[in-house]
């Protein structure tokens, strides 16, 4: 979830960069978030100058200008900025100006040590679940205490039990379900629909 708390959202529109997104809420406010950050850059109220009732946005591919519909007075509307930013139009990224410079390092040592291998630090949803039994050599480093599942589809004494195949399609992630998210690492089923 990007943004949530919003009240009947109507429209979104991005910035000519890419660097701002604007969301327009049906009462007549239009939020601009920062999409590196999703923070809230600054909000405006049109409802005040009769606008109640906006039902789309768009910002000009030529201008950067926000543009929006309102139902009740059937109107296309320019959003004038200068009144409400009292003349400027910049704003101040809140994201880490060191983070960008860390993550590129990161990255960058990833690849060099792990040959193929890159770093990403959101979820790759096309990452699919392999339901084929991983080698049993290794459960023998998991100890029967801890991260050890009591669950015999899981492991036993003899290392991974077929039946461990059964985890890759369970769907009960709730946190106090009975589902081992440990032995869901351990079985080697590192891009399961119930890890983050």
């Amino acid at each position: 979830v990007f943004v949530n708390g919003l009240e009947n959202p109507t429209g979104l529109a991005l910035s000519l960069d890419g660097s701002r997104l604007f969301v327009a809420e049906r009462g007549g406010r239009i939020h601009a978030y920062e999409v590196e950050t999703g923070a809230l850059l600054q909000s405006i109220d049109l409802a005040s100058f009769g606008y109640s009732s906006i039902a789309g946005l768009a910002v000009s591919p030529e201008s950067g200008s926000i543009y929006f519909v309102d139902m009740s007075t059937n109107q296309v509307v320019k959003v004038d900025t200068a009144r409400f930013t009292e003349g400027q139009c910049t704003y101040q990224s809140v994201a880490n100006t060191g983070f960008q410079a860390a993550l590129d390092a990161a990255k960058a040592q990833v690849e060099s040590e792990c040959a193929g291998t890159s770093l990403s630090l959101t979820r790759d949803y096309t990452c699919k679940v392999d339901g084929v039994i991983p080698n049993g050599t290794l459960f023998e480093q998991v100890h029967t205490d801890g991260y050890a599942s009591d669950n015999p589809d899981v492991q036993s004494t003899a290392g991974m039990d077929d039946g461990a195949a059964l985890l890759a399609n369970r769907t009960d992630c709730e946190y106090d379900g009975d589902l081992n998210f440990d032995a869901l690492l351990l079985g080697g089923y590192y891009c399961h629909i119930c890890l983050p």
